[in-house]
């Protein structure tokens, strides 16, 4: 097997007795004759999604590619299976997303999702678990009515999580930052 780049940027791998008569590109003149070119309104999220995964010159490579972030063959070979398997579940605003940000796009690991829920699967963020329920610092400040930093800003500053999670805002912050009218004012 030798390792190419396709004329479109692209990796493929390709039999030694098929470099010189068979293999025409990735797969990407395929994509071409199934109608499926580079102005369908998917291309683009496809195209940038391989890029990022297996073109080391692409700037967002080291986020993905060089961390072992790959897509799947079948999706690499052809926007049309991607179409087939993520597609359908397409929602205007969504941006592609995967489920768990330590594996690569394939049918199972990826998603469509709003910019908030990307935003709450983001891998730096702060997780916290309190009585089985497991949330990000903000979706915790979000739950609770506290201002939007405040659950990471306490965790950051050696707060224990119940602690973190429990306590209302003092009244210099609650009248700074507003306060759920269902909290007592601690003095």
């Amino acid at each position: 097997m030798w390792k190419c780049v396709c004329d479109c940027g692209n990796i493929a791998h390709v039999r030694i007795g098929n470099l010189k008569t068979n293999t025409k590109s990735c797969g990407c003149i395929r994509n071409t004759q199934q109608g499926l070119t580079q102005h369908h309104p998917f291309y683009r999220r496809w195209w940038n999604m391989i890029q990022r995964c297996h073109n080391p010159k692409d700037k967002d490579y080291r986020n993905y590619g060089e961390r072992g972030i790959y897509v799947c063959e079948r999706w690499r070979k052809s926007l049309k299976d991607f179409l087939d398997d993520v597609g359908e579940s397409y929602f205007e605003g969504a941006t592609l997303d995967r489920i768990d940000n330590e594996r690569g796009y394939s049918p199972d690991n990826v998603r469509w999702a709003t910019a908030r829920m990307q935003g709450n699967n983001h891998r730096g963020n702060i997780k916290i678990t309190l009585n089985g329920t497991t949330l990000t610092a903000s979706e915790w400040s979000r739950k609770l009515g506290l201002p939007r930093y405040c659950v990471g800003r306490r965790i950051q500053g050696g707060w224990s999580i119940e602690e973190t999670i429990t306590t209302p805002l003092v009244e210099r912050a609650a009248r700074r930052y507003g306060r759920p009218s269902n909290w007592p004012v601690l003095t």
